[in-house]
Formats: structure tokens, C-alpha cells, sequence
């Protein structure tokens, strides 16, 4: 049996930080993530092959929060924890909340 899933997101997101303490930028964000997600599964028994596909779409209320660290004047380390609510169908593929967590380098211009 094969399945696959194919998923497509459009963030909207509002971050409000706090004033800079020192090399230190702390940060909430909220918002709303439109989801679209693609499922096919395919099944053979040797003679016959069974395929199924569905499409499913939705909204999710998302939340995370974050803080940089200032290296220098045009780069900082940043890392975020992003909450993502209730991602997904409860009738029929499953509903779940989706945790991501992320560290990586900032550039300003």
C-alpha cells in the first residue's frame, strides 16, 4: 500500500516583540494558517489495484513565540516555536495540533 500526502499553507501571522534588552529580542506572534491538504493511497492485491483520493481544506489558528540574539549590527540567531491548532478533518483524516520548532541565522538590510 502507498500513500501520499501533498500539503499547501498560506500564513498570515502578527509578531509584536518587545523592546531590545541589550543583544536580546523577545517576540509573540499570532494568527491564522489556510491550509490545503492532497491525499491519495494506492493498494494491489497482484491482480487488482485500488486507488483512493480526497482533498481537504481549512483553517487553523496558529500561535508561537521567539527570540534573536544580535551577532552583529546585520545578523542575528534567531529560534521560534510556532503552535499550529487543530490542522486537519476529526470525520475524516484526523485532527492534530503541529508543534515546529526552528533556529537559524536573521539578516537586516
Amino acid at each position: 500500500m502507498a500513500v501520499a500526502v501533498n500539503g499547501h499553507f498560506v500564513d498570515t501571522t502578527l509578531q509584536l516583540g518587545m523592546p531590545e534588552t541589550g543583544p536580546f529580542k523577545f517576540f509573540a506572534k499570532a494568527g491564522l494558517m489556510l491550509w490545503r491538504l492532497n491525499y491519495e493511497a494506492a493498494a494491489s492485491n497482484g491482480f487488482q489495484t485500488v486507488s483512493v483520493s480526497d482533498d481537504d481544506t481549512g483553517v487553523a489558528l496558529r500561535t508561537g513565540l521567539g527570540m534573536s540574539y544580535q551577532i552583529s549590527d546585520r545578523v542575528r540567531l534567531r529560534a521560534d516555536w510556532d503552535l499550529l491548532l487543530n490542522v486537519g478533518d476529526e470525520d475524516e483524516t484526523g485532527e492534530t495540533d503541529i508543534n515546529v520548532f526552528s533556529v537559524g541565522p536573521e539578516f537586516r538590510f
